[in-house]
């Protein structure tokens, strides 16, 4: 037998072509696990915000109730707004519960027969929002949800 002396493994075209094909598939699939996973964040980020902005409108609307049910009792729009004024500690408490609303800091300011009322959530959301209390019920003067410029650490395309 003959041996063959000073020659190293040959790679054919075919086979360069299948080992460039290999590694840009793995390249290509590697981008794809990237990719999936910020897309999976950037989904969670936007339903916890949505989440936060239903909970907020949610304790807005059963404040508005426990308002409307203070008109009820009151027999008169200045006596009504009297009433959420001495009661708005617990018509706090009370929307809270009802909503199932956690983690908000809330505020009521009554101006004769206007109540202005504030929830801030913890992720710098926050509801303003106008009533004005009249003889037969209230009326929603102005209902506005906003948000806080977010810090850098916070954006969206964070890579935190």
């Amino acid at each position: 037998m003959a041996r063959r002396t000073g020659e190293g493994v040959r790679i054919g075209p075919i086979t360069l072509l299948t080992l460039v094909s290999v590694l840009l598939l793995a390249v290509l699939a590697m981008l794809c696990v990237t990719t999936s996973h910020a897309t999976e964040a950037m989904a969670q980020r936007q339903a916890d915000a949505l989440s936060q902005t239903y909970e907020l409108d949610a304790f807005g609307q059963a404040l508005l109730s426990q308002i409307d049910e203070q008109i009820a009792e009151s027999g008169s729009p200045a006596a009504a707004a009297a009433l959420v004024q001495h009661r708005s500690d617990k018509l706090l408490e009370n929307a809270a519960e009802a909503s199932g609303a956690r983690d908000l800091r809330s505020f009521i300011d009554v101006a004769g027969t206007q109540v202005a009322f504030t929830v801030i959530a913890q992720d710098g959301k926050e509801l303003a929002a106008t009533v004005a209390i009249a003889a037969n019920g209230c009326t929603v003067d102005s209902w506005k949800m906003t948000t806080a410029q977010e810090l850098p650490e916070q954006a969206l395309l964070s890579t935190n």
